[in-house]
């Protein structure tokens, strides 16, 4: 895995450096000290080695620094690798945990397989239910951000309602770092008519609305947003989807495919307008949840959050 917390207790995630020369260096820059529980040192064969450990933002396990001295073809780079000893003040090694987690190379087959599920009891699913309740204003500005559409607060509320009956926050490839991707991953496909898109012709998104005969972007008062409407005055059927959730062996890398389609449901046809494979940013939504929103954005997440509750 590329990823690692220096605490279980946190949802801050730090990636492995890929240089090989510089992966210790940037190792330490990262840990608040210098020393125990992230550095530990052991006599093997009478000579002193030194291990770096992390712990796993998926299973909370402890990790451990390889590939930096020695590489082979399947592991190129230096990564986070599970392991399989507790670490005094770090993290307990809870082999079940291990077992489930799907950054354990055991497991790799089964990502972005959304029939994979854990428990409704399991802590990782308990976590991801609270933070899609708590910072779903946050998973919606990452996806705008990636795709350039956006919604309104109304359909958020329903494609939040749809999460929580298909029991996504129990899918097996999701978790904190992947969240945004991985809540669009379970939904299915939405219409986008009359939804926004970002004021920008130059947006690869934009430009592929644009050049459609049937979809008319029309001006708004929201400020740098287009609505997507039909160019004939007659119902659009305009939607999106995430699907093909996938993860690198090789170096932890995760990517999900995004695409836009025009469905005649009288002809039985879609015609496929624009696709793109997003590749996620591992650390992104986990820094954006630990940072303070503005006072504008705490204002609008106020009045989003009244909804949310009125669900449970």
């Amino acid at each position: 895995m590329r990823e690692y917390k220096l605490k279980i207790n946190s949802s801050k995630t730090y990636l492995v450096d890929s240089d090989p020369t510089k992966v210790v260096e940037s190792f330490l820059d990262t840990l608040p000290e210098k020393n125990k529980p992230w550095i530990q040192t052991t006599k093997k064969d009478g000579r002193e080695v030194t291990t770096y450990h992390g712990v796993c933002p998926c299973c909370n396990n402890p990790t451990v620094l390889v590939g930096y001295e020695t590489r082979n073809s399947k592991s190129p780079q230096p990564y986070m690798k599970h392991y399989n000893k507790s670490i005094p003040s770090l993290a307990q090694y809870d082999e079940a945990s291990y077992k489930g987690c799907i950054l354990a190379s055991g497991n790799y087959s089964s990502f972005g397989n959304v029939s994979k599920t854990r428990k409704n009891t399991d802590p990782l699913s308990l976590t991801i239910l609270d933070t899609v309740k708590n910072q779903l204003d946050r998973i919606f500005y990452v996806l705008e951000q990636d795709t350039g559409i956006s919604f309104s607060t109304t359909q958020k509320i329903e494609m939040f309602k749809e999460y929580l009956i298909s029991s996504g926050y129990n899918y097996s490839s999701s978790y904190l770092n992947n969240l945004p991707w991985t809540f669009a991953n379970i939904l299915k496909s939405h219409s986008i008519y009359k939804q926004f898109v970002i004021d920008d012709y130059k947006h690869p998104v934009v430009e592929a609305l644009a050049h459609c005969k049937n979809i008319k972007l029309e001006p708004t008062n929201i400020k740098n947003k287009k609505q997507i409407s039909s160019a004939t005055n007659s119902f659009l059927e305009i939607f999106i989807e995430f699907r093909n959730l996938k993860i690198e062996k090789s170096t932890g890398d995760q990517s999900i495919d995004f695409r836009i389609f025009l469905k005649n449901s009288h002809l039985n046809e879609i015609k496929e307008l624009y696709k793109q494979t997003i590749q996620i940013n591992l650390t992104r939504f986990t820094n954006l949840i630990n940072s303070k929103r503005s006072d504008y954005r705490q204002e609008k997440w106020e009045e989003m959050k009244v909804k949310i509750d009125e669900i449970q």
